[in-house]
């Protein structure tokens, strides 16, 4: 967008304004210099003009190639630019710097290459101009001479105005084609301006402030798919989940755990059936009211720079001891620190910095790993204490011993809560009240995981079989059996 607004704004215009003028400015000629020399002039410039027209087609078309070569081959090098300066300090660490500058370069030539090409080809269509002018004029001086009717007066007239069509032209066929590379902007804008947009961040009646009470989630005949030529991603899902119950939803990679998940939150509306939440259809609520009310911790962690205090409470609604409570509830920091900031200097070198609120956090957590970054996002959950939430992979890049502390929290902390967690650790749904297997978009089983784990031809007991011997009596004690 960067680049279309300015092609719209300055240089369509320009072109579209003196492609006019020199267009009207060849006609005039064309018209003047047959009328000075009648037919034979006519016949001449219709010919010369056949052959002008081939050239400007040929140019036009290395122009435009030209044009898209230069846009391809700048994203890659935009792309290059901002991870060496955003991963600069682990490039160094691992000495990686000279082969970046060697990528770096070498995106530089190719960036460059249809630049000099674009270049090459306007002094292609120069030369070429250049020849048929010359062709132009001398035929013109021929037929004049050839032609005793012509006066001087007239043939003076004539010689003058074509000596001026190469410049007109020139200017004419370059000023056409940019226009037509300058279109290309208001075509990518007409565009995105007719995309679908979400809908209504509010609408009325809004749902009650209580909403939801009691965390009731039922789904009838759910479909959904990304676009309306592509296939279904889920089929026909109907469930319902009670007030406080825990669900793990497991599944093999593609069989649509995390569109089940986005579709509560409407980031993908239902193609048919519908979801409701305490008997209220998800559909007739705003994004805004409805994405407030229900939480989810990502499998991709999304941290807002600036201090861990801005990060954990966005719109400052909590207390500074709530928030140490948060941190205390993930283990990111010690159950019994006191809720103060380290302010001495040498007690802060190797200090926790989650033990300070007014800690930096960069450009999307960057100083902090991800499974760090996971635990803020559950944090901030356990502050907003919704009665739904939703958990993908949200305990993914942490190890076992911590998942587990996360996994009591969790039981703790919302026992009165819905919870849906999306998961491949077993141990992580294994004690759940309920599992839910999917399979290409279809629930194959739903129950209980004692009920599925006394099933020897169940698939959930495969999956916990598969874990290995060890494990696999881990699970089944872990599940009571």
């Amino acid at each position: 967008m960067n680049q279309n607004d300015p092609g719209i704004d300055s240089r369509l215009s320009d072109h579209f304004g003196r492609s006019i003028i020199f267009a009207l400015s060849f006609i005039i000629t064309v018209v003047s210099v047959s009328l000075a020399g009648g037919l034979p002039f006519f016949i001449a410039i219709v010919i010369l003009g056949f052959m002008y027209f081939d050239v400007a087609k040929n140019y036009a078309r290395a122009a435009r190639d030209m044009r898209r070569l230069d846009s391809v081959a700048r994203s890659p090098l935009y792309s290059i630019y901002g991870e060496t300066i955003a991963g600069a300090p682990i490039l160094r660490a691992f000495g990686a710097s000279s082969k970046f500058m060697r990528d770096m370069l070498r995106c530089v030539d190719t960036n460059t290459n249809p630049n000099y090409w674009q270049w090459g080809v306007n002094r292609w269509l120069s030369t070429r101009f250049d020849v048929l002018s010359a062709t132009t004029v001398g035929l013109t001086g021929v037929i004049t001479v050839a032609t005793p009717s012509i006066s001087a007066s007239l043939a003076g007239f004539a010689l003058s105005f074509v000596g001026g069509i190469t410049f007109t032209l020139l200017v004419l066929v370059r000023r056409v084609v940019g226009l037509e590379q300058a279109m290309v902007a208001l075509e990518r804008i007409k565009e995105y301006s007719e995309l679908q947009r979400e809908p209504a961040e509010y609408i009325e009646p809004r749902p009650p402030a209580s909403w939801p009470e009691h965390g009731v989630i039922k789904c009838e005949n759910l479909v959904i798919r990304y676009a309306p030529e592509l296939p279904n991603v889920l089929h026909n899902l109907n469930f319902e989940i009670l007030p406080g119950e825990k669900v793990g939803i497991l599944g093999r990679t593609g069989s649509g755990k995390s569109t089940l998940a986005l579709s509560f939150f409407r980031f993908v509306e239902a193609t048919e059936g519908r979801i409701t939440v305490d008997d209220l259809d998800i559909s007739t609520v705003g994004l805004s009211d409805l994405r407030s009310k229900l939480t989810i911790i990502p499998q991709d962690p999304t941290i807002l720079s600036g201090t861990l205090r801005s990060t954990l409470d966005v719109f400052d609604e909590y207390e500074d001891t709530e928030i140490f409570e948060a941190l205390r509830r993930v283990h990111l920091i010690p159950s019994d620190a006191a809720d103060e900031v380290v302010e001495d200097e040498d007690d802060a070198i190797n200090a926790n910095v989650f033990r300070n609120l007014e800690s930096p956090v960069s450009e999307g957590g960057e100083n902090f790993s991800t499974g760090e970054k996971q635990l803020l996002c559950m944090a901030r959950a356990i502050l907003k204490r919704s009665k739904v939430l939703v958990m993908d992979e949200a305990t993914a890049s942490v190890d076992y011993a911590t998942d587990e502390l996360i996994g009591k929290t969790i039981r703790q902390e919302f026992a009165n809560s819905t919870i849906l967690t999306i998961a491949h650790r077993l141990r992580t749904v294994i004690d759940y009240d309920r599992v839910m297997l999917l399979d290409q978009g279809k629930i194959v089983e739903f129950d209980r995981p004692t009920v599925l784990l006394s099933d020897s031809s169940s698939q959930f007991y495969g999956l916990c079989e598969a874990t290995g011997e060890s494990e696999f009596a881990m699970l089944k004690r872990l599940a009571g059996l």
